[in-house]
């Protein structure tokens, strides 16, 4: 009986953290992808534009654009390297490399700034449905553990 009352409430705990933690910052994401579409924007140039390629699962390698910007706001110098809040802008190299094609280094960009923090910044504002999947992934993650931690103590009552 001890073990079935505890393993009944503490095997949905990391369910319902993980995925409230990701559904967090999907949601953080969305919010200020859809809030970039407003953001004022300045003019800045790209420092840095590169693929960058990192080992996935098995033998599967997962490539990232690496693009950095500087821009002013205000008299004050920032960096970004963040290009959208769309989506997916890491994954395949063709994916990668169309991104560094079209921010190769030295280019003027527009920049798009969160006006009470201009450290947060983008070149391309607003959303996809792609922009979707983290906060659904955290949904799912958090749904589960809820729901276990209403089934889990029943189930082990008749145990």
């Amino acid at each position: 009986m001890q073990f079935s009352f505890w393993f009944s409430r503490l095997f949905p705990l990391p369910f319902i953290l993980v995925g409230g933690l990701v559904l967090w910052i999907g949601g953080q994401n969305l919010y200020n992808g859809k809030s970039s579409e407003t953001w004022p924007q300045v003019s800045g140039q790209i420092m840095e534009s590169s693929v960058t390629s990192s080992k996935g699962s098995g033998s599967q390698r997962t490539y990232r654009a690496a693009v950095r910007y500087r821009f002013r706001v205000k008299d004050k110098a920032y960096i970004g390297d963040r290009i959208t809040y769309k989506g997916n802008d890491s994954g395949g190299s063709s994916v990668a490399e169309a991104l560094v094609k079209r921010y190769p280094q030295g280019k003027l960009v527009t920049v798009y700034y969160k006006p009470d923090n201009p450290s947060q910044s983008v070149l391309e504002p607003g959303l996809t449905l792609d922009a979707f999947w983290v906060p659904g992934i955290g949904f799912l993650f958090f749904g589960v553990g809820c729901v276990m931690a209403v089934m889990l103590p029943k189930m082990m009552q008749d145990v």
